[in-house]
């Protein structure tokens, strides 16, 4: 990745193709889309005021930039004369947790019986790279989530992985969804159907219940493992990944 990496030039760019589409789209208009002053984008664009944190997470939501980009903007920023101490490397950490799929598998792997703590180990349990596998492990070192046992081996720090609350998850956690689906894509393919599962249901609701279809879903999901994650011989990591969307046009998408 680019280590120039600057929102001014993506801004300009992504006003510039805006523009192309539509010549008579403003940047007053992008401006609105963005949600920050007009006076002061043109600030950013014209290289007249550095860029802040604050409009780095709105560019990312609006630009749908993947977690990778939005923490190099970050990065960037924050190295830029000032203490990066009160941002990194938890909030960058946390970024990448949510973003890759093998930090939640090696988080589960650790519980498994005869688990390897060496990273070709896990690489080679995971389908990974070492470099990847040695990466993450010490990611989840350093956010308190696994630690070293007595004997050298790892074991979990904390009971489970959440949602870490900030305002960059968004884009990280649509990453590490499309991810997940990649891989359930080759299972689909590559493992036999005595081991996996793959199902679906397609129904007709009532919109207004779709808050009390998002409960029932978490809370299935918890109490799936809240009673098979007791067994102390557990020997494989699985992914449970239930989707519930439209497949219909919504009401305010017709409009």
């Amino acid at each position: 990745m680019d280590n120039n990496l600057s929102l001014k030039e993506l801004l300009s760019d992504e006003f510039e193709k805006r523009r192309r589409k539509n010549p008579t789209y403003s940047l007053r208009t992008f401006s609105q889309s963005l949600d920050v002053d007009h006076s002061t984008l043109s600030k950013i664009i014209r290289g007249k005021r550095k860029t802040t944190r604050k409009m780095v997470v709105k560019a990312a939501k609006e630009l749908h930039l993947d977690s990778e980009i939005t923490t190099k903007l970050l990065e960037n920023i924050l190295s830029d004369g000032r203490s990066i101490a009160r941002f990194s490397p938890l909030s960058f950490d946390h970024i990448k947790i949510l973003a890759e799929w093998f930090h939640y598998a090696i988080f589960e792997l650790v519980n498994t019986k005869n688990f390897d703590p060496h990273p070709k180990a896990i690489a080679l349990q995971l389908d990974i790279t070492i470099d990847e596998a040695k990466d993450a492990v010490e990611r989840l070192k350093r956010v308190g989530l696994i630690e070293e046992n007595s004997s050298g081996s790892l074991k979990q720090a904390s009971k489970n992985i959440t949602t870490f609350r900030n305002e960059f998850t968004t884009p990280a956690l649509k990453l590490l969804q499309k991810k997940l689906m990649e891989r359930s894509l080759r299972a689909l393919e590559e493992i036999p159907l005595e081991l996996r599962d793959h199902s679906g249901m397609t129904m007709s609701i009532n919109s207004k219940y779709l808050k009390e279809v998002k409960l029932r879903i978490k809370n299935f999901r918890r109490a799936l493992c809240d009673e098979f994650q007791v067994d102390t011989e557990r020997d494989s990591v699985y992914q449970l990944a239930v989707s519930f969307f439209p497949l219909t046009k919504m009401d305010k998408e017709l409009e």
